[in-house]
């Protein structure tokens, strides 16, 4: 039998996802919510529409869950929007608009 990290109950995939995401986790929340506007800014600018949630993750070095929490926390402060079950709806607000009122 060799001796492999599945019989420790960490598989292969998990240790290349923490080396691969150890920095990830080193960066502040305002760090975070930078790059998510800068990634769905860019992803916009490129494509049209808004990025699902994997695909903003991915443009801005994040987990999902990590990206899901930040875009909750930017949605709470009027930075983003969406149209809830609509694909592509997620937009940044314009500074105008931000902050200026409830939902």
């Amino acid at each position: 039998m060799t001796s492999d990290t599945t019989d420790m109950g960490v598989g292969p995939r998990r240790i290349a996802a923490t080396e691969r995401g150890s920095d990830e986790w080193m960066f502040t929340r305002l760090e975070r919510s930078d790059r998510v506007l800068d990634a769905l800014r860019s992803f916009r600018r490129k494509r049209g529409y808004g990025p699902t949630v994997k695909e903003l993750a991915f443009n801005a070095g994040l987990t999902a869950s990590q990206t899901r929490t930040v875009l909750h926390d930017l949605r709470e402060g009027g930075s983003v929007t969406w149209d809830h079950g609509v694909p592509g709806s997620l937009r940044e607000v314009p500074d105008d608009e931000a902050g200026g009122g409830e939902s």
